[in-house]
């Protein structure tokens, strides 16, 4: 239930942070082309590195159950 609320999480609430975000910037321009100092690059840069840790929690916790099967 954990993991799915993780994913979940990073699915509608992250995600949808991020496409307005785009939206905001311009759908052909990447956050990455934009000034370091600039504020929606650095809340994109921010939504991605919270996204990363979020799926990596959810393999984390894929190896603990495959583990925990494994075992049995």
């Amino acid at each position: 239930g954990f993991m799915l609320g993780v994913a979940l999480y990073s699915g509608i609430f992250v995600l949808g942070d991020v496409d307005r975000l785009q939206r905001d910037i311009g759908l052909n321009i990447a956050p990455s082309s934009l000034p370091a100092a600039d504020n929606r690059r650095v809340r994109f840069d921010q939504l991605h590195l919270l996204s990363t840790r979020l799926m990596m929690i959810n393999m984390a916790g894929a190896l603990l159950l495959l583990y925990w099967e494994a075992r049995e």
